[in-house]
């Protein structure tokens, strides 16, 4: 069975503002009840367990982060970095994790702070995905969302001008934030939305890596034995202590474009929830609860009762 990591350590700092005034208290994103009863990291583990089971699930979180998760979340195993390096060294301690159980292990990769509807239908582009994967294990897959405007926030993904009709394409090269104009003319070409949702055997996410930060990747083989059976919080704030910011996208992806491929996601709807204006759009139109609550009271676990069948399917 295929691994997931799911990706819920980030800070969220644009949002903060908007979520202390929804809530009434400061909370990272991810551990907020955004558009329904559950929290995002909730309904992103929820579609982990599409293609993984439980104790194959890896939530990496802050150390500061854990008073913030939800009483009886079900988050498989919760891994708590000493401080945010970046997504990819988040990924890697992940790996050192997995590797050592499973140096075959397939992984899904599932940042928490999206908004991804609906769950059968993107369950379905997984699993596609992964079959992808055990018939070309040296490749990553990263499944992409078609743009629907020329959005500057985004980071895009180009694909090689000789790609045929096929359902999974080849990457030309990615861009990340680029200028509105720039973001107009890729949109008109047909780029698409990188979501760093990622599917790739464990080892190749290895190998990929070390091409990118050669020494960073000696310092975790170096540790890669006390890291897969656990160590303490003292020796994971020395190591971490040793080791430079990596970024999954801009450092690992952009180098490696040669061994990537996307798969669009058609009949799903993404969004990255980083700006306040994005929630309440999708929030309009799935009619999702709002999160603006009637009193200014922090309610995770709050459950709406005139929740109707579609927004059931879609929450």
């Amino acid at each position: 069975m295929p691994w997931s990591i799911v990706l819920a350590a980030g800070e969220g700092n644009r949002l903060k503002p908007a979520i202390k005034s929804w809530f009434g208290r400061e909370c990272p994103k991810q551990f907020c009840a955004l558009g329904g009863s559950k929290t995002m990291v909730e309904k992103t583990v929820r579609r982990a367990l599409g293609i993984s089971p439980l104790p194959q699930i890896l939530t990496i979180v802050g150390k500061h982060q854990t008073p913030f998760i939800p009483a009886h979340a079900e988050l498989g195993r919760i891994i708590e970095q000493p401080q945010n390096l970046g997504t990819g060294i988040g990924i890697l301690y992940c790996l050192a994790h997995i590797l050592p159980k499973n140096p075959e292990a397939t992984v899904a990769i599932l940042p928490s702070d999206h908004f991804v509807a609906p769950r059968h239908s993107f369950s379905r582009l997984l699993r596609s995905a992964i079959r992808s994967i055990n018939e070309n294990p040296d490749k990553l897959l990263l499944l992409a969302a078609p743009a629907t405007s020329p959005e500057p926030d985004y980071g895009w993904i180009e694909i090689r001008a000789d790609a045929s009709s096929a359902q999974i394409l080849p990457v030309s090269r990615f861009r990340e934030k680029p200028s509105l104009e720039e973001a107009r003319q890729l949109w008109s070409r047909g780029a698409l939305w990188n979501t760093m949702i990622t599917v790739a055997k464990a080892k190749t996410l290895w190998e990929l890596s070390r091409q990118a930060a050669p020494g960073v990747i000696r310092h975790f083989e170096e540790a890669s034995s006390a890291l897969g059976l656990g160590i303490s919080p003292e020796k994971a704030e020395n190591f971490y202590k040793r080791l430079s910011p990596l970024d999954f996208s801009k450092d690992i992806l952009e180098i490696n474009a040669h061994r990537i491929s996307v798969l669009p996601m058609r009949g799903v709807v993404w969004s990255d929830w980083g700006r306040p204006e994005r929630i309440l759009e999708i929030i309009r139109q799935f009619g999702l609860p709002s999160p603006i609550p009637k009193r200014r009271v922090y309610e995770p676990h709050r459950t709406f009762e005139e929740r109707t069948r579609r927004v059931k399917s879609f929450a």
